[in-house]
């Protein structure tokens, strides 16, 4: 993963709100977990970071109007 993708990620997720978690599977990942996952790159880690960066993408070329 590219670092600053990773660096981005894990700004904005410690920017969210300590009881923010995703589902994955069965599970529910916590803010520490997510960041964990983002930090070791695991599978789940690395969706996670491109969904933010697909965010940002969308967010700068004006298709995310109302939050």
């Amino acid at each position: 993963m590219d670092i600053d993708l990773k660096k981005l990620a894990k700004a904005r997720i410690r920017a969210m709100s300590e009881e923010i978690g995703i589902i994955v599977g069965e599970n529910k990942l916590t803010k520490e977990e997510i960041l964990k996952n983002i930090e070791n790159e695991t599978e789940t880690g690395k969706k996670i970071a491109e969904d933010q960066l697909e965010f940002l993408r969308d967010l700068a070329k004006g298709k995310i109007y109302d939050l």
